[in-house]
């Protein structure tokens, strides 16, 4: 398990969200965990923020118990359907009332463990020892598969205090990544409390349900005119951008041609120096691995 402080810029007084980082045996695919509660209310709700529910080695499993069970209700999302990058959903059932959202693409290939690749995950480690092979095989389950909980179709704006709403991308899908627009029944949670949101960025290539995933956040009182102003913290690029290697688009459904036209545009739109999250590898500054080439 590793740990990661995100400082919080421009809150007032200092604050820091601390992310729990949890890796995937022998493929390295990372789970991101972070509380969102950023009151020192204790009557407020303790949301979970989960993204990338991967397999965990045995001797993380007393830590994301304890993560788990200081929530009230974690919020899931993926970024893709990957066996690698969904394998843990089922079991966090057992540890924490969660949602999943997906998109319906994701969620009928999540349902699938021959579409979520499960069936065929020894070929990922092919290229590893016979000891790493032989633990593979005991390891992964193949005939893997999980099922959303929520549906919403090309992105979603959630606030991690408990409200959630489908915004539209539009034409561009990152002009407004600032901004969301709530309606009157939503706008009292803004009020008087600083808020976490996470919002999805359609991104294929690596997969045609890739997305990646934009953790935003907003000081209280920041809801004027059903508009909410947010700060972007960082972006959970799932593989769509992996830290050590090239982005990989040669997979079942991924596009050489279609990561240039709408992921790659993306993400040469994020600042060098906002923080990336990474499918695959540490967490690092985008100008650090934006160089990455695709194969």
């Amino acid at each position: 398990m590793l740990h990661y402080e995100l400082i919080i810029p421009n809150s007032g007084i200092a604050k820091s969200i601390d992310i729990s980082i949890f890796s995937m045996p022998v493929l390295d695919s990372r789970m991101y965990m972070i509380p969102c509660n950023l009151s020192d209310d204790n009557s407020n709700k303790h949301e979970l923020l989960i993204i990338d529910p991967c397999l965990w080695d045995e001797a993380d499993e007393g830590a994301i118990r304890q993560i788990c069970k200081k929530a009230d209700h974690a919020t899931v999302l993926v970024t893709h359907s990957h066996y690698d990058h969904i394998a843990g959903v089922n079991k966090l059932r057992e540890f924490v009332p969660l949602t999943l959202y997906a998109t319906d693409l994701c969620d009928k290939k999540m349902q699938d463990a021959h579409k979520n690749l499960a069936a065929y995950s020894m070929a990922l480690v092919m290229d590893k020892t016979e000891e790493r092979q032989r633990y593979c095989e005991q390891y992964f389950d193949f005939n893997y598969s999980c099922k959303a909980d929520e549906i919403y179709d090309e992105s979603i704006w959630i606030n991690l205090s408990g409200c959630s709403y489908a915004a539209s991308s539009g034409t561009d899908a990152f002009a407004a990544r600032t901004q969301a627009t709530v309606s009157d029944a939503d706008s009292y949670l803004y009020e008087d409390q600083d808020s976490l949101y996470v919002r999805t960025i359609y991104t294929p290539g690596h997969s045609d349900c890739s997305q990646c995933i934009e953790l935003h956040y907003a000081p209280a009182a920041s809801c004027k005119d059903k508009t909410i102003e947010t700060s972007l913290l960082a972006v959970f690029t799932g593989d769509s951008l992996v830290n050590g290697h090239d982005v990989i688009t040669r997979f079942p459904s991924g596009s050489k041609k279609v990561f240039r036209e709408t992921a790659e545009p993306y993400l040469m739109s994020l600042p060098d120096d906002l923080v990336i999250f990474p499918g695959h590898g540490d967490p690092a500054l985008f100008g650090e691995i934006k160089d990455y080439s695709i194969i």
